[in-house]
């Protein structure tokens, strides 16, 4: 007899009535994809984690101390996102929360065979949150397309490159 066989033998009753009383207390935590990062500068984290929403299939989830909140859904943009960077930096005292986040997109009828990039940017608040920063993730030079042959005519592909840029434009 296999050593679990002999475990669930003496156990699996005790087992079984703990799932009843305590149902999540055998649930299996979130896919983790990326992380959990630390947060320059702060005590929080934050991670990456696989969702079963079919439109939305990645969540940015920061965890500080005992609490926990979904900062945002990485949704699809015709194909299945892929998430190239996490990085942090910060910008007047203030932490920022960087993401690269690329789609491919393949039709050869078209003769489309492309990589799609959105950099988006969350900063800490005054009540110590991180929150989608409107006014950066907008900035038009940080969305952009590269071609099939990995040409490097999208800048800004890289952590490198965008937080210098946002040192110097954001100061």
């Amino acid at each position: 007899m296999q050593i679990r066989e002999v475990i669930m033998r003496k156990y699996g009753f005790l087992i079984f009535i703990l799932n009843l009383i305590f149902p999540t207390l055998f649930v299996n935590a979130a896919d983790i994809i990326q992380g959990p990062y630390r947060i320059s500068n702060d005590t929080a984290s934050v991670q990456i984690e696989k969702k079963d929403d079919i439109n939305c299939p990645l969540s940015m989830v920061v965890y500080d101390k005992s609490s926990y909140y979904e900062l945002d859904k990485i949704c699809e943009n015709g194909d299945y996102p892929n998430l190239r960077s996490v990085f942090f930096f910060t910008l007047k005292g203030v932490n920022h929360i960087g993401t690269i986040v690329s789609w491919h997109s393949k039709h050869q009828a078209e003769g489309i065979d492309e990589t799609n990039f959105e950099v988006n940017i969350y900063k800490r608040n005054a009540g110590g949150e991180y929150t989608f920063d409107k006014a950066k993730t907008l900035d038009p030079v940080l969305s952009g397309t590269e071609d099939g042959a990995g040409d490097g005519t999208y800048k800004f592909n890289n952590a490198i490159s965008v937080k210098k840029y946002m040192k110097e434009k954001y100061g």
